[in-house]
């Protein structure tokens, strides 16, 4: 049998002591998934050319964008989070150049390509986190 929630489970986001409110902490911490994101013809792809692997390195990109403002990170990051997630620059390079997941920019904000790039954001999770491209860092 399943275990089941008690109240006491849901007590600390009804606590009047908290600093933070807890729809805002709820907030920074997801994102949203559509449960149809594996029906995407590039993440299908992905899966053909990649295997789970790269999917696994898509979401893990997908969360580290979520952790940064305005969910934009820098490319100079990508070879301490290749080292972090032990796979390799280029599967990582792969994963955000061949599969169209992934956007790049250059210091004036111009999408651009990855070698004249100095950051990369992903259109999806700016769609499910609510931040429009004029938005965008």
């Amino acid at each position: 049998s399943f275990p089941t929630r008690r109240s006491s489970d849901l007590e600390i986001f009804n606590r009047s002591d908290t600093h933070i409110h807890p729809n805002a902490m709820i907030n920074d911490q997801y994102f949203r998934l559509e449960a149809n994101v594996m029906s995407d013809d590039r993440i299908y792809a992905l899966v053909e050319e990649l295997g789970m692997k790269g999917f696994g390195i898509y979401m893990a990109l997908l969360i580290e964008l979520r952790q940064k403002d305005n969910y934009v990170c820098a490319i100079s990051s990508l070879k301490s989070l290749a080292r972090k997630w032990c796979v390799s620059l280029k599967t990582i390079d792969r994963v955000l150049q061949e599969f169209g997941l992934f956007c790049f920019s250059d210091a004036n904000d111009a999408c651009t390509v990855i070698d004249d790039a100095s950051s990369f954001y992903s259109p999806y999770l700016n769609k499910v986190g609510g931040i429009g491209e004029t938005e965008k860092g």
